[in-house]
């Protein structure tokens, strides 16, 4: 990861969406030659019959008929046009295994429906199968309406892959507005998505996509812009022994219109570790709890993600917690607000252990707080700079090492367990809405060095000597001070 200050890595990741809405932010797939691909069947929806042999020279015209005459080893390539109705398509198509592959494209390679019902369910996927360049967009009513994939024997690492799609406006009466993942026999069941957009679905439930069952799947580089669901505007995940990773994806505006989860729902069963890393979110909301993140159980990990404008009208701002077991890292939490309380963490009765994270500008208080007895919050080696709001911590169990605007965290009425190393000095951020230290910083080579992760929210290694005294120790927050990435100050 480059080592550059984090407010320019949010505003490069959002600069293509406001510069751009009509244009697809996702790599162009490359032209496909008929070389390229074995055993496949092609469709050309201008210049193809479904009378013809499915060559390339000779198309089919219709996806309908390509999945009804192919072999689950088969792979699809779609030419440039619009399937729809008027095309000959019959909706829900039907893939029992075969791939399927837009040869330039999604933004010229279109599956469009009415609304009326979903666009593609399949089952049978196996090792190696791909869903590919293509723009899912006019799905309706059915759980999935983008796309809906059954999977029911174990498909090995990255499988299926759903990668370069484009899923646009499909809304869903149930779960997963653009694509639902749902595990019907044993793992690893492990899919790949991957620098896919999800813009403008919507659900009862996971507006963008849902994950039900053994799915350990995987979310890289994807963009979830504008979805919206009464639960997990987003992303929701209700899944049993499997391992999710969600990392590098941006999740701007979504909104959990009627409950909780913003962005992100995760309930998690069995003894498996999750990852929240690395992500975008800006402007996610839910009208209950948990702005950007509802973490419901499992052991989750949540590092390195960058948190801008994301609100509830309830409590957890940014991520309210309810018996999950958290390690959160190196995040940038940022101008966050909870109505009720947590604007930036609401723990219900589950744990909280915060190292090296950056929580400021909130515009509502406390800025964390527990909500049980049974609830415990570990703060070390962090930032949290509120100074517009009355109460920053509220009944943690640990607060060291960290730098707080609210002069009365160890007051009795905070009811926190404060121990060395708190400091209440302006930590001198570059800006405000920046993390990044001056030179002079009381955070600067003041943390805890065995509570330190080994780098910082840019991937600059801790510790770094950075006030010069030949020890090099890690600084507070999610910023790690170094001469080479420093800010220039006036």
């Amino acid at each position: 990861m480059s080592q550059i200050p984090i407010r320019f890595r949010v505003i490069r990741l959002l600069l293509p969406l406001v510069l751009g809405l009509t244009m697809v932010p996702v790599a162009t797939t490359p032209t496909l030659a008929a070389a390229d691909v074995i055993g496949s069947l092609w469709v050309d929806a201008t210049s193809g019959s479904d009378t013809n042999p499915g060559t390339s020279t000779e198309p089919f015209k219709t996806i309908t008929h390509a999945l009804a005459s192919s072999a689950a080893s088969d792979t699809i390539v779609v030419q440039p046009g619009t399937y729809d109705a008027a095309n000959g398509e019959v909706f829900p198509l039907r893939d029992y295994g075969a791939s399927l592959i837009g040869a330039q494209g999604p933004e010229v390679t279109i599956i469009a429906g009415d609304g009326t019902s979903g666009l593609l369910t399949g089952e049978y996927f196996e090792r190696g199968d791909t869903i590919s360049g293509l723009t899912f967009t006019g799905g309706g009513i059915d759980t999935g309406s983008g796309v809906s994939l059954h999977l029911g024997s174990p498909t090995g690492p990255g499988s299926p892959l759903i990668e370069n799609n484009v899923f646009d406006g499909n809304a869903s009466s149930y779960f997963g507005g653009g694509l639902a993942l749902f595990a019907t026999g044993p793992g690893p069941l492990e899919p790949l998505v991957r620098g896919n957009v999800f813009r403008d679905n919507s659900a009862e439930q996971g507006g963008a996509v849902t994950l039900i069952g053994a799915v350990s799947a995987t979310f890289l580089d994807n963009v979830f812009e504008g979805n919206s669901a009464y639960i997990a505007g987003a992303l929701l995940m209700l899944t049993s022994e499997s391992t999710i990773t969600v990392e590098h994806n941006d999740f701007l505006g979504n909104d959990a219109f009627g409950s909780v989860a913003g962005a992100i729902y995760m309930g998690a069963t069995g003894a498996q570790s999750h990852s929240i890393s690395g992500n975008t979110f800006a402007g996610d909301h839910a009208a209950y709890d948990g702005g950007a993140l509802y973490l419901a159980s499992g052991n989750i990990t949540v590092a390195g993600n960058d948190s801008t404008d994301d609100s509830a009208e309830g409590f957890g701002g940014f991520a309210r917690i309810g018996s999950a077991v958290v390690a959160a890292h190196n995040n940038a939490i940022l101008s966050a607000r909870a109505h009720e309380g947590g604007a930036g963490w609401h723990v219900t009765d589950g744990t909280l252990t915060e190292r090296n994270d950056t929580v400021a500008d909130c515009v509502s208080s406390p800025s964390v707080a527990t909500g049980d007895p049974e609830a415990r919050i570990d703060i070390a080696n962090s930032i949290y700079w509120n100074p517009d709001v009355v109460v920053d911590i509220q009944r943690a169990d640990s607060v060291s090492y960290s730098c707080v605007s609210d002069e009365l965290v160890a007051d009795p009425s905070r009811t926190n367990l404060v121990g060395a190393g708190v400091i209440g000095t302006d930590p001198l951020r570059a800006a405000p809405g920046d993390v990044t230290l001056l030179l002079g910083s009381p955070c600067v080579d003041t943390a805890d060095l065995a509570l330190a992760p080994p780098d910082d929210i840019v991937g600059t290694l801790r510790p770094q000597d950075g006030d010069a005294d030949s020890i090099a120790l890690p600084d507070m927050g999610c910023f790690e001070w170094a001469p080479e990435q420093a800010p220039e100050q006036a």
